[in-house]
């Protein structure tokens, strides 16, 4: 199931340099023309030419895992170099895969534009994760990405909810939770990188993962997370104390071992 899914999740990538229309959707079903596209991944309705903040931000951690970094950086970018102060810090809801030009039925004008809050926010969460995913220092240097992360926490705030606590934002660092569907017994993933280490992964159920460090200089640290709440949890068979958060209105029990390079850990629940 895992190679018909990477099958199928990779017809939807384009190519950089492929040539295809523009502006597509239910009422323009010919487009504006054509373009060139730039490294990109259908993200949104089908039948449109075109992909979407939040419904991107939702497929990039697949698409980390698929190693499709290059079309999740220049996504992100685009959203990023849109949120201008003519836009009043908002990025655009929507792309051409050429990854330059606003997608027609969702922008007018700067003042006449599908935009929404919560997208702001989530797409510098997701820029931190693909920064972990590749490990591409673009996300740190490139000024597009970085100052779109800086404005969003700043002049973002100020202009739109200057006046109200927004708290503190938590982000999960190293973590993994099997979410497999009932008929699905276990999932392999071989040559997961993150960074500059790769990793295979495993979960049998929703109680038992195993991480393997297979390339990689430093030790990482693995949140291990199982849904519910457990009284222990077994790291190489060795219990431990339990520990549980709350993620998204989510209960996780967790465990967080260090795994050095060529290393083997398994964690598991009850």
């Amino acid at each position: 199931m895992f190679d018909w899914s990477k099958r199928k999740a990779n017809s939807w990538v384009h190519l950089p340099g492929t040539r295809g229309p523009l502006n597509v959707d239910e009422n323009r079903t010919g487009g504006s023309g054509n373009g060139t596209y730039a490294a990109s991944y259908w993200a949104g309705y089908a039948n449109r030419s075109g992909y979407y903040s939040r419904d991107m931000a939702h497929q990039l951690s697949g698409a980390g895992v698929l190693a499709l970094h290059a079309e999740n950086k220049s996504m992100l970018r685009s959203f990023a170099a849109s949120a201008t102060p003519e836009h009043k810090y908002y990025p655009a809801w929507a792309f051409n895969f050429d990854t330059s030009t606003y997608l027609s039925i969702g922008y007018k004008s700067p003042t006449n534009f599908v935009r929404e809050v919560p997208a702001t926010f989530e797409l510098v969460q997701k820029s931190e994760e693909a920064y972990r995913w590749s490990g591409d220092r673009a996300y740190l240097d490139d000024p597009a990405l970085w100052n779109f992360s800086r404005r969003a926490t700043d002049e973002f705030v100020t202009l739109h909810d200057g006046l109200k606590d927004n708290g503190a934002i938590e982000v999960a660092e190293g973590s993994t939770g099997s979410r497999l569907p009932s008929g699905m017994d276990w999932l392999r993933i071989d040559d997961l990188r993150v960074g500059d280490s790769a990793f295979a992964l495993r979960h049998d159920g929703a109680t038992k993962s195993t991480l393997t460090h297979t390339s990689g200089a430093s030790p990482y640290t693995w949140e291990a997370r199982f849904p519910g709440t457990h009284a222990t949890l077994t790291v190489d068979g060795v219990p431990q104390p339990a520990r549980t958060k709350v993620v998204d209105g989510v209960t996780y029990t967790y465990a967080t071992p260090t795994v050095a390079p060529g290393r083997t850990i398994t964690v598991q629940a009850g």
